[in-house]
This record gives C-alpha cells, sequence and structure tokens, in this order.
C-alpha cells in the first residue's frame, strides 16, 4: 500500500493512445475530418424539407421556435449547423493548434459543435477498443501501409493482439502492492489527475480490479 501521504498520478493526453485514443494533435485532425461529415449530412437533411422537421436537441438548442409551425426557420438551423461545422473547419485548418481545449476556449461560439465532435470521436474508439481490445493506432498504421492483396483487417487485428498494448497495467500495478485485500486497496490515499477525455482508466480498475 502506499504511505498514508497523498499521492497523485498525473495522467497527459497520450497516456491512452495504446488504447486506440488520439493524441491532442490528431484529435484535432479526426475533428475537422467528422466536422466534414457533419456538414454533409446536415446538408442532405436541409435540402429534404420532409426531413428537416425532425431536430436533435443539438440543432434545436438556440432555436427561437418550439414547433414545426415556421419550416422556413427549421431549416435556419440547419444551415446555423451547417455554417458551425465550416467555421470549426476553416478556424482549425488555418490555426492547427497543438490541443483543442485552448482552442475551443478562445472560441466559445464554437464550444458546442467542437464538444459534440469530440464526443464523437472518442466513443468511436471507446468502442473499438471494448468490441477488439486492441489498439487501432497501430492497427491504422499497418493498414497505410498495406499494398493490394495484402492479408485483411481481420488478420491484423489477431496480429495485434499478441502484441501487449495494456500500459495501464503499470499504473495499476502501484496502488495493489502490498495489498492483502480489497480493504487495504481502499485505504490507499491516491487522486488521480487526467488531461484525457475518455474514462478508460475508470474501466480498466473496474474491469480488471473489480472490489
Amino acid at each position: 500500500m502506499f504511505d498514508p501521504n497523498k499521492t497523485v498520478f498525473i495522467l497527459g493526453a497520450g497516456a491512452s493512445w495504446h488504447y486506440g485514443y488520439p493524441t491532442g494533435e490528431d484529435l484535432v485532425k479526426k475533428v475537422v475530418t467528422k466536422a466534414h461529415i457533419a456538414a454533409d449530412h446536415f446538408r442532405e437533411i436541409a435540402d429534404n424539407p420532409q426531413a428537416f422537421v425532425h431536430r436533435p436537441k443539438y440543432i434545436a438548442r438556440n432555436s427561437r421556435i418550439s414547433n414545426a409551425s415556421s419550416l422556413n426557420r427549421i431549416q435556419d438551423d440547419w444551415q446555423n449547423a451547417i455554417y458551425e461545422c465550416n467555421d470549426l473547419i476553416n478556424r482549425l485548418s488555418s490555426v492547427d493548434p497543438l490541443v483543442i481545449d485552448y482552442f475551443i476556449g478562445q472560441n466559445p461560439h464554437l464550444s458546442d459543435i467542437g464538444k459534440l465532435l469530440i464526443a464523437w470521436v472518442l466513443l468511436e474508439c471507446e468502442a473499438f477498443w471494448l468490441k477488439y481490445e486492441v489498439n487501432k493506432n497501430r492497427l491504422d498504421a499497418i493498414l497505410r501501409s498495406l499494398t493490394p492483396g495484402s492479408a485483411g483487417i481481420s488478420l491484423n487485428i489477431e496480429a495485434l493482439r499478441s502484441s501487449n498494448d495494456n500500459r495501464y497495467r503499470f499504473l495499476i500495478h502501484k496502488p495493489v502492492t502490498n495489498c492483502k485485500d480489497a480493504e487495504s486497496l481502499l485505504e490507499n490515499k491516491v487522486t488521480f489527475i487526467t488531461f484525457n477525455y475518455d474514462v478508460l482508466l475508470s474501466i480498466k480498475f473496474s474491469v480488471d480490479y473489480p472490489l
């Protein structure tokens, strides 16, 4: 166990790279990609009068109307969402920030669309890891290097499973050292400060060391 003095683990944005999550710079690039996809989707709906009446909360959050009484105003909501996506794409492409946190802080009018797209990116990463338990970052690197006729994605996944990217095991090992039982583990004075967006650390603790 750790001594009674508090111990703090500080995890940077790259701590989850081994689990398929992006680094700060990669997250910016992935958000731009998602913004293009979202803008195309919003545009497709805005061009279909029968479809855009049904608005998710993100689209309707700043609407001046509460019902479908004005199709023109509802269409404006979709057009505003398209504008936000394009504005985000243009600003991120121009600034090319190292991390997206400060960018959003400096562009508060893009906070909603930015958070939406960040969540989209990270939830996909989380779903992929929970399904395959494979570092998608390594998989993507392999796929980029493949030539036509090379082994398929399933073979790459199986090969990557033999590579131990479970880096959190080093972190988890420390609090459980010299703990005789679960009660002893709870006596540790441990705090985690994480600059990651994901919740994988909590997942790993709950799955690998359930109390």
